[in-house]
C-alpha cells in the first residue's frame, strides 16, 4: 500500500515574474475587499470550530478556545494565517501526546479537513504582491524536502503520509500547467504552508520509530567487563539498522586505552540521541605471562613466580613454576593475586565431543546449557555453565566449539575462516573457543588445527 516517490521530485525552472490579475480582470476596490475580508472570515472561524469541536469528541477539549477569537479580533490577514498554522500544528501535538485515542484514519480525515479551511484565505490575499520565480523555487524546494524524507523512510510504515504528498506534488504540476496566474501567489502560499504542516507530521511519525530504535541500541566488548585486563577495550555499537550512524565515527567500534566514559552521538532517521559507553577493567600494570597462557600443551603451568592455584577464590593446590595440574583446562592469568578464570577444554579428550560424565570426574557439579540442566550422556559446549555453588560458576570452553553446538563441525571452519577475514565479531566464550593452540591470538594456526579436527 505505499506509494514510493522516488525520482519523482519537482523540477525547478527560473520563471519570468507573474503580475497577479485580479479578479474578473479589474482591481477590487476597498470596499469590495473588506466585504469579501469579512466573509472569507467568518467562514475560516466557522469551519475551525467544527474541526475544534470534533477534535474535541476525542481529546476533551484540549484545542485552546482563544485561537478562534484570536482570528476573530485580528484582521492582519497574516497574522489571522499564522494562528491557523498554530491550531493545525497543535492538533498534530496532541494527536501524537496520545495516539491511542484517535485512530490514524480519523486523524488524517480530520487534519485535511483542517488542511481545507487554508481554501477560505485565498480571496484574502487577491490583492497581494505579485509571485517571483525565488518563491516559487523556495515551494519547489521545501516539496522536495519531504518528497525525499518520504523516501529515506520507506521501510517503515508512513503510508498515511502519501495521499497528501501527491497531491502537492499534482498541486504544483497543475499550478505550471494553468494558463491563469489569477491569485498565483496564494496558491504556491497554500503548497508551502501544507508542505510544512506534512513535514512536521512526517518527521513526528519518522521520530516515533528512530526512539523505538535508539532504545535497542546495544553495546557488546571484546572482553569481560568484571575482569581486569591490561590491554584495550572494544566497544561493538551494534545499531537497528542502515539508517543509523555514530557520528565522528567511520566505524561502530569505540576503543579504551584507559578507564573511562565516552559521550557519542547516534543519528538516526536524522534524529540525534546521546549514548554513553564506560569501561573501568583496565589495568595497564598488570603482570601477566606471554599472551596471558599459563599452561601449555603439556598441561605444564608457567607461572612467572611461585604462588597458589585458585579456581573461583577457593584454593586448590600448592604448587611450583614448571609443576603438571590435575584439573583439565587452561588458565588465564587475570590477576597476580587469588582471582584465576577457570576454563575447560578438550586438551585431555582427543574425541570430537566431551560428555558431561567426563567433566564431572574432574568437577562433580552440574552442568546447564540455557538454564536447563544437562544429564551425564549429554554433550557439553562452549558457553555450558558449571555450578560451582549457589554464588559461582564455571564456564566451558570446547576447542573448535565455535558456534556453541558441542563439537567442531564445517560451521565453526566456516566461522573461523570469517573471523580471520572479515574480524567477524564473537564473544570472549567463542574466542577462546578459536585459539586452538593456546597462544592467545586467532590465527592461521587456529585453522589449520581445526581442518585436522
Amino acid at each position: 500500500g505505499k506509494c514510493y516517490l522516488n525520482n519523482s521530485n519537482i523540477k525547478i525552472d527560473e520563471n519570468e515574474v507573474y503580475p497577479i490579475s485580479n479578479l474578473e480582470n479589474r482591481k477590487l476596490n476597498s470596499s469590495e475587499m473588506n466585504h469579501i475580508y469579512n466573509k472569507k472570515k467568518e467562514k475560516i472561524i466557522e469551519e475551525n470550530i467544527n474541526c475544534n469541536e470534533e477534535v474535541n469528541q476525542y481529546y476533551f477539549s484540549n484545542l485552546d478556545k482563544d485561537d478562534i477569537e484570536r482570528i476573530r479580533n485580528d484582521n492582519n490577514k497574516y497574522e489571522i494565517l499564522n494562528i491557523q498554522k498554530d491550531i493545525i500544528t497543535n492538533f498534530i501535538d496532541i494527536y501524537f501526546n496520545n495516539k491511542s485515542v484517535m485512530n490514524q484514519d480519523d486523524f488524517i480525515k480530520l487534519l485535511n479537513k483542517y488542511f481545507d479551511i487554508y481554501d477560505y484565505y485565498d480571496y484574502l490575499f487577491v490583492n497581494d504582491d505579485y509571485l517571483d520565480s525565488s518563491y516559487q523555487n523556495e515551494v519547489k524546494n521545501n516539496l522536495n524536502n519531504l518528497i525525499n524524507t518520504y523516501n529515506n523512510n520507506t521501510d517503515i510504515d508512513i503510508s498515511e503520509t502519501t495521499n497528501n504528498i501527491n497531491e502537492l506534488k499534482r498541486s504544483i504540476e497543475n499550478n505550471e500547467q494553468e494558463n491563469s496566474s489569477y491569485n498565483e501567489y496564494y496558491k504556491y502560499q497554500k503548497i508551502n504552508i501544507i508542505t510544512e504542516h506534512m513535514k512536521y507530521y512526517l518527521d513526528k511519525i519518522i521520530k516515533c520509530h528512530s526512539d523505538e530504535e535508539f532504545n535497542n541500541v546495544k553495546t557488546n566488548y571484546n572482553c569481560d567487563l568484571s575482569i581486569p585486563t591490561n590491554k584495550d577495550v572494544i566497544a561493538y555499537i551494534i545499531l537497528a539498522n542502515d539508517k543509523s550512524s555514530i557520528i565522528g565515527y567511520n566505524t561502530n567500534e569505540i576503543r579504551f586505552n584507559e578507564n573511562g566514559k565516552k559521550d557519542i552521538q547516534i543519528n538516526i532517521r536524522g534524529n540525534i540521541y546521546y549514548y554513553n559507553i564506560e569501561v573501568n577493567n583496565i589495568d595497564k600494570t598488570l603482570k601477566t605471562t606471554k599472551n596471558n597462557i599459563i599452561i601449555d600443551k603439556q598441561n605444564i603451568l608457567n607461572f612467572e613466580n611461585d604462588s597458589e592455584l585458585y579456581i573461583l577464590n577457593k584454593r586448590i593446590y600448592d604448587y611450583k613454576k614448571g609443576q603438571k595440574a590435575n584439573i583439565p583446562g587452561f588458565y588465564l592469568n587475570i590477576s597476580n593475586k587469588e582471582y584465576i578464570k577457570f576454563a575447560v577444554t578438550d586438551i585431555y579428550n582427543k574425541e570430537n565431543n566431551i560428555k558431561v560424565r567426563k567433566i564431572k570426574e574432574y568437577i562433580n557439579k552440574n552442568i546447564e546449557h540455557n538454564n536447563h540442566e544437562l544429564k551425564d550422556d549429554d554433550i557439553v559446549a562452549t558457553g555450558d555453565i558449571i555450578k560451582y555453588d549457589e554464588n559461582n560458576e564455571i564456564t566451558i570452553i570446547v576447542d573448535g566449539d565455535i558456534s556453541k553446538k558441542g563439537n567442531s563441525s564445517i560451521i565453526d571452519l566456516v566461522r573461523l575462516r570469517e573471523l580471520l577475514v572479515e574480524s567477524t565479531y564473537v564473544d570472549s566464550e567463542q574466542k577462546l573457543a578459536s585459539d586452538l593452540n593456546y597462544d592467545g591470538n586467532i590465527n592461521i594456526a587456529d585453522l589449520i588445527k581445526l581442518r585436522k579436527k
